[in-house]
């Protein structure tokens, strides 16, 4: 990862207020430099038992801006639940729930997941320009 795309991964995380949600790794392969990865923590939000991390990478960063700014949209400039939706866009899948905001205007965005046509990643969410 080159330092525009750590820098640009950080600023994403940042802007989607992700700081209870970021936790971060160091790989380092033999000979190699080693590398951070970031993941954002969803447990007890697809699965009431299970420890789920969603990955944030330079390949996927930019969902997770699309996320923070549909998010922003909906709720007048609060992206706390960005994480929420990025994870669920990449998995298409409906959070639990018990995972929900209490903010039903954030609940369309939420609801809709599901309905990807493509590949999480490939294609861009409906409704997000």
């Amino acid at each position: 990862m080159c330092d525009q795309d750590l820098a640009r991964i950080l600023r994403a995380l940042e802007q989607a207020e992700a700081h209870e949600n970021t936790i971060w790794k160091t790989v380092a392969e033999c000979g190699a430099e080693p590398k951070i990865v970031f993941f954002i923590e969803c447990t007890g939000w697809f699965d009431p038992h299970a420890r789920e991390l969603e990955p944030v990478t330079a390949d996927t960063v930019a969902l997770l801006e699309q996320a923070t700014a549909a998010v922003k949209a909906a709720a007048a400039g609060d992206a706390t639940f960005a994480p929420h939706l990025y994870a669920a866009w990449r998995r298409r899948t409906k959070l639990m729930q018990s995972a929900y905001p209490p903010d039903s205007r954030l609940w369309p965005l939420l609801d809709t997941v599901e309905s990807f046509g493509e590949p999480a990643g490939e294609a861009e969410p409906a409704g997000v320009a």
